[in-house]
């Protein structure tokens, strides 16, 4: 199905649920920012717009955005976050409430942060808005829900979804080349996310959606086709990635959460952000990050489907763990404590169980095991691994970011079982002293 196909829809899927996506409008083509005016005309009355976005982004696009609303009789006011960096935090969220007023629909112009911090706005306000995009860099653009940072640890919150989404391909070709490159690692990351929801149905029996999970399988399909291709900037590519990315999110949308699109290899990603937080050092992009972390993650798989599951000593000791997390997560350590509290009793599973379902595991696998194999070969076609900040990340961080980063997110993955297993640890350095010897 195309983009087109779901939109302000609701429908009754075969996994028992009632999927809803009250998204009316998405446009991915050239000049898309001349339609801004007639789409928005579409969705409000209102006749002044915040258009939200920091100094990057306006520079990007929200500047001549700005004068193309003005130029359609809408009042403008701009609303520039400070800083480098943007951190989608409670002081952002309350720079931007001080300056928007009811009088107005809200425009976010940017990416991932700037999203975010609008959508979940928009949520708590029960104001709507609109997403003007910059960069094909992740895949939240359709999301109903924002990751933000509270007492330093990123946490998922509800949100609302944009009314409409607009990607003028002619800005996102000139985005950063980091950008791109982020939201290919994010896209390829689905690989490991996908398997991770679907060992946590065979093992937990959690909630499950097949078509959510052929949304977003087709649009790997579809990247992996033309990955290579994204280095010439074409409009093809990026219309390719772009939409890739925003189905993903759709599919999130319609589940109701990120199960689909966001698992060890996220969670790997969140946990150098925090790392990066807490040390006040500088790290890769989240889809670059989530792309190293897929690299790890698929290994993983590619090891436990040579393992005898009769041989595996399940060991579930909170105690160990709750020590474990609280050495590595330092002075951020609470709620990744209470996260283990409130998951442990829905995560305990049995030797019994697990030997029950080892054929189930290693077919997931065995289905997956071609594009798992070829993760190095994707990462390599348009750089992730070279680059210099990725390189140059503390090996050190890089082995706890596998060994613990599962901690961080209430969310069973193939990280959670090998914990369990007792052998977690060892592969994860085992396979961080291969990739320095081959990758750095």
């Amino acid at each position: 199905m195309e983009i087109e196909d779901y939109l302000n829809s609701s429908f009754s899927c075969s996994c028992g649920r009632e999927h809803k996506v009250p998204i009316r409008e998405i446009v991915v083509e050239g000049d898309a920012l001349l339609k801004v005016p007639e789409i928005i005309k579409e969705l409000t009355d209102k006749s002044r717009l915040y258009i939200i976005g920091d100094k990057n982004t306006f520079g990007a696009a929200g500047s001549r955005l700005a004068a193309i609303c003005r130029k359609n009789d809408y009042k403008v006011n701009k609303v520039i976050l400070e800083g480098e960096h943007v951190v989608p935090d409670p002081d952002t969220l309350f720079k931007i409430l001080e300056k928007v007023e009811a009088d107005g629909y809200m425009v976010a112009c940017g990416s991932g942060t700037i999203n975010d911090i609008t959508r979940y706005l928009s949520y708590k306000l029960n104001k709507p808005y609109t997403i003007v995009g910059t960069a094909p860099s992740m895949d939240g653009y359709a999301s109903s829900v924002a990751p933000l940072t509270v007492d330093g640890v990123k946490k998922t919150y509800n949100a609302a979804p944009p009314e409409a989404i607009i990607a003028d391909l002619d800005v996102l070709k000139d985005a950063p080349w980091r950008m791109i490159q982020s939201g290919f690692g994010d896209l390829l990351g689905k690989y490991t996310s996908l398997l991770d929801w679907k060992l946590s149905k065979i093992l937990l029996n959690e909630y499950y959606c097949a078509q959510a999970e052929r949304i977003v399988r087709e649009e790997l399909t579809n990247i992996m086709e033309i990955g290579s291709e994204l280095k010439d900037r074409s409009r093809e590519s990026i219309k390719v990635l772009t939409k890739g990315l925003i189905k993903s999110g759709l599919a999130m949308l319609m589940v109701e959460s990120s199960r689909p699109a966001s698992g060890s290899e996220h969670h790997f990603s969140h946990f150098l952000e925090l790392y990066g937080s807490l040390f006040d050092q500088g790290i890769p992009s989240h889809g670059n990050k989530v792309g190293l972390g897929t690299y790890f993650t698929s290994s993983l798989y590619l090891k436990l489907s040579e393992v005898d599951f009769s041989r595996i000593e399940l060991n579930h000791d909170r105690s160990s763990r709750k020590e474990d997390i609280k050495e590595i997560y330092g002075e951020r350590a609470e709620p990744v404590i209470d996260n283990l509290n409130e998951r442990w009793k829905n995560e305990l599973i049995s030797e019994d169980r697990l030997e029950q379902k080892e054929d189930k595991i290693k077919k997931l696998i065995r289905e997956s095991s071609k594009s798992l194999e070829n993760v190095r070969r994707y990462l390599d076609q348009i750089g992730i691994l070279e680059r210099e900040d990725v390189r140059a990340l503390d090996t050190d961080w890089i082995k706890k970011g596998l060994k613990f980063g599962f901690e961080i997110r209430n969310r069973y993955t193939i990280s959670t079982l090998l914990r369990q297993a007792g052998l977690l640890e060892n592969w994860s350095d085992e396979m961080v002293d291969s990739y320095c010897q081959k990758v750095l």
